[in-house]
């Protein structure tokens, strides 16, 4: 056994009260060995790029950091579960699990346990971040890591962005652990990693493969996607039937390859992270009529209070009506969702739906979804285990069927359910949480699949924070600290199926101060397909996830949660400040969640309005309606566009403008570059989003001369030096707009000369009907000047009943009306040229290396 079991069966010698609460999580790697080794073993260093010449001069050099774990020798903390480090040593691998098949033993499969490196938690908590395990088998090498660029969706290969790890494959999730340093001064550090990695631990079943014994081959563990078995059973009643054109559509819910099918939109909006593989079942004819169901209630009080007869007085029938299977009339007979079991018992066999052969069918191996033959659109999820009457909860248990316990979510929905409405039921399986206030469709109307929608099939993505939640997307966490608030930022933005990941992570929006339960989600969203020319409608685009969603524009979610990150309920006697959209008929204990889209018009939370180009600086206002003191500006956008650029600052802090370069030659070799007086000049930096900066020139004595800018972009501008501006040495400067001649809100000036002779070649125009898509930033922004001469959204644009939007409502131009972004002089593209399109390329990270 190598010098890395040095440690086995030690004990610190210093006493438990002594020890510190946290210690460090570091990762040691050898690339002798292609070995990795974590330990919270503080003797061998805690500092990354420490090197440890362990067995006969391995060089076990500290990579990482992973995190923080409860110290060992300190008692267990609730929650929690030991983290043992074992060694192969016919493999020379170590390996660290939280796993009771591997930690409950001395050995096992060859790997011998010999540390406890401490106590992590088993499901995420506010402030944690997970750590998962890898496997190499070409190394016969494990792995656990933080790392967020190792992606949690089981996958497959992360790629080359941890070279270490770049052929191995992520099986599992050991536990959640404090990020580095996030007690102290470091809190934030927590703060920003809450939501990170909540997906696939809480709110996730186990699949039938993590139950159990844990496979011998660690590879048998990591899978594409997470799937359940969705069963769609329609029941006719005695006195309700189906039509042919139902059963047509609930053919095409269960048709993979149909724009329709609950498969394929659970795909798009999971990001393909999750689906339900629907099976369609014969129609099945219950003998009770549709009212005889409704009275179900009352039924099962007179089962309660053995009142048959009083019963019968009442209705006109015998509960005997509800026996199902002719044994005598029981609970699970009159209960709707035990009921629905017995009677499809005729036509599914359960037990093949015992994955993991255990003898029980759960919702993680079968979800059942049934169809009445009742017309509406309305639904209920539930499950069979037992139900609520009078106040008192009644337990039914698993029923006995084709020899399998069965017990299991069924979701009770009614003829005509839309297909959003389907998707909202099922999402409440995985604890998707009701946001449309205390009417139906009161908030959030189609801005996410958990409020109200429409009566159409169209299809909406889910909010932010319930994307998080199910861990199909991670925030990118932004605190509003003083110093952050005020240095202010940008950021582009693409809708969820656009192929750059990164830009679909959603903004988050905090203090550190106040901690995260309170905080704001900021996301970019558009109705309009992502596949124009289909001729589909634009709410029926088969790859457009979102084709129903109420706006265009930046939704802006206000989120208010527990210390569990479980949304708070919000009343309007509690609303004081009168943040939250209310009708003046409800009463004061009308409630709604605290999630809602702010209206940047009017600040209310719950009107699915979106900020928009035309609607200048939002402020974002806590729940108490103090100022945040953040300020937030759309870039623009047209209805081609599947992204936006997104720009804050803080309210006290003008705009801070910035110049990066002259597109001239001799500006990376000279210190005064020439410009001749009365030509065009290329300039990168940042411009903001709006045009509201302007450009001059400062000669040597401090004199003033304005530069017009001709096109501006984000992040470059086209200015035109004056004609007769004198020959002399310059610097250029740029500043919000009246403000040049103020030192003190000039950016850093460029260096420039004007020369004494004259050289007037004529600028060369370029359409940017011949350049194609203009691509700023990582995002397409075709068919949009980029100029206030664009037309603000009007209110009347946004999608009616019909789910319609009017093709010449939105901000956009006809190639007719597009004014030259680009005005250069042809000396400029011989240094640089301009291509016909500039590739979209994710964003390197950091650490990362740019191919």
């Amino acid at each position: 056994m190598r010098a890395l079991c040095l440690a086995c069966g030690l004990l610190f010698s210093a006493s438990a009260a002594a020890q510190p609460q946290l210690l460090p999580l570091g990762t040691w790697y050898s690339q002798t060995r292609t070995d990795h080794f974590t330990s919270s073993d503080p003797s061998r260093g805690t500092t990354v790029g420490t090197r440890n010449r362990d067995g006969g001069g391995s060089g076990y050099e500290l990579v990482r950091i992973e995190g923080q774990v409860f110290n060992p020798d300190r008692p267990q903390p609730p929650g929690t579960v030991p983290l043992y480090s074992f060694w192969h040593p016919g493999r020379t691998d170590n390996f660290q699990t939280t796993d009771p098949q591997y930690t409950a033993v001395a050995e096992r499969g060859g790997y011998r346990r010999f540390r406890l490196e401490g106590y992590i938690f088993d499901q995420p908590r506010v402030g944690t971040i997970p750590l998962v395990s890898l496997w190499n088998p070409a190394a016969s090498d494990n792995a656990v890591t933080t790392d967020p660029r190792v992606p949690l969706a089981l996958r497959g290969t992360p790629g080359a962005a941890v070279p270490s790890l770049a052929q191995h494959r992520v099986y599992r999730v050991e536990g959640y652990v404090y990020p580095p340093e996030a007690d102290g001064t470091e809190a934030s550090r927590a703060h920003v990693a809450s939501l990170a990695g909540i997906g696939y631990g809480a709110w996730r079943p186990l699949q039938p493969s993590e139950r159990g014994t844990r496979p011998d081959d660690v590879l048998a563990r990591a899978r594409p996607r997470f799937t359940t078995p969705l069963v769609l059973a329609p029941i006719a009643f005695a006195d309700m039937d189906f039509g042919p054109e139902d059963l047509a559509r609930y053919a095409a819910f269960a048709n993979p390859r149909d724009p329709l099918s609950l498969e394929a939109a659970m795909r798009r909006v999971s990001d393909n992270k999750f689906a339900w593989v629907p099976e369609f079942t014969p129609v099945v004819r219950d003998r009770v009529t549709f009212q005889q169901l409704v009275n179900g209630n009352d039924a099962l009080r007179a089962l309660r209070d053995n009142d048959a007869r009083g019963f019968q007085d009442e209705y006109g029938y015998s509960l005997d009506v509800y026996d199902v299977d002719g044994d005598g009339v029981d609970a699970a007979d009159i209960y709707g969702r035990t009921r629905v079991l017995k009677l499809i018992d005729r036509t599914v066999r359960f037990n093949r739906y015992d994955a993991n052969g255990d003898g029980r069918v759960d919702s993680s191996e079968l979800v059942i979804m049934r169809f009445g033959a009742d017309p509406g659109i309305g639904g209920q999820m539930g499950t069979t285990s037992g139900y609520w009457l009078d106040g008192q909860y009644n337990a039914i248990g698993a029923l006995r069927l084709d020899g399998v316990d069965v017990e299991l979510a069924v979701l009770m929905v009614a003829k005509n359910t839309t297909l959003a409405g389907l998707m909202h039921e099922m999402l409440h399986t995985w604890g998707g949480i009701d946001v449309y206030g205390p009417c139906y469709g009161c908030h959030n109307q189609n801005a996410t699949i958990m409020a109200a929608m429409r009566g159409d099939d169209g299809l909406m993505q889910l909010d932010p924070w319930h994307r998080a939640r199910f861990g199909w997307a991670q925030p990118l966490f932004v605190p509003l600290s003083d110093a952050q608030r005020q240095a202010g930022g940008m950021r582009g933005f693409t809708a969820q199926g656009v192929s750059v990941a990164e830009l679909q992570r959603p903004l988050a929006f905090y203090d550190p101060a106040r901690g995260l339960q309170e905080y704001f989600l900021v996301e970019f969203r558009t109705p309009f397909p992502s596949c124009p020319g289909s001729g589909l409608p634009n709410n029926a685009c088969p790859r457009n996830p979102d084709g129903s969603v109420s706006d265009m524009g930046f939704a802006v979610w206000h989120v208010t949660t527990d210390a569990n990150n479980v949304l708070t309920t919000v009343t309007k006697a509690g609303d004081r400040a009168g943040r939250y959209l209310w009708a003046e008929d409800h009463a004061p204990e009308a409630a709604t969640r605290g999630l809602g889209v702010i209206d940047p018009t009017t600040g209310l939370i719950g009107r699915p309005r979106f900020l928009r180009p035309g609607d200048g600086e939002m402020t974002l206002r806590w729940m108490d309606g103090t100022d945040t003191g953040l300020r937030l500006q759309s870039g623009p956008t047209s209805r081609t566009s599947n992204g936006a650029l997104l720009q804050w600052r803080d309210a006290s802090t003008p705009l801070a403008y910035r110049l990066d370069r002259l597109r001239v030659p001799g500006f990376l070799t000279e210190e005064y570059p020439t410009v001749a007086a009365g030509s065009a000049l290329g300039v990168d930096g940042s411009f903001g989003v709006a045009s509201g900066a302007e450009a001059a020139l400062v000669a040597a004595d401090g004199s003033v001369r304005p530069v017009t800018m001709t096109a501006w972009a984000p992040s470059r501008a086209v200015l035109t030096i004056p004609a007769g501006t004198p020959a002399g040495r310059y610097e250029l400067v740029v500043a919000p707009r009246g403000a040049t001649r103020s030192a003190a809100q000039r950016s850093n000036g460029l260096r420039l000369q004007i020369p004494a002779a004259q050289v007037n070649l004529p600028p060369l125009v370029l359409d940017p009907r011949r350049l194609g898509p203009l691509v700023l930033d990582g995002l397409s922004l075709d068919g949009v000047t980029l100029s206030e001469s664009a037309p603000a959204v009007p209110e009347g644009a946004l999608p009616g009943a019909s789910g319609a939007v009017p093709t010449d409502r939105y901000m956009e131009l006809p190639p007719s009306q597009h004014t030259p972004l680009l005005q250069v002089d042809p000396r400029v593209l011989q240094r640089v040229p301009v291509r016909p399109r500039v590739p979209v390329r994710p964003p390197v990270r950091r650490g990362q290396k740019q191919n």
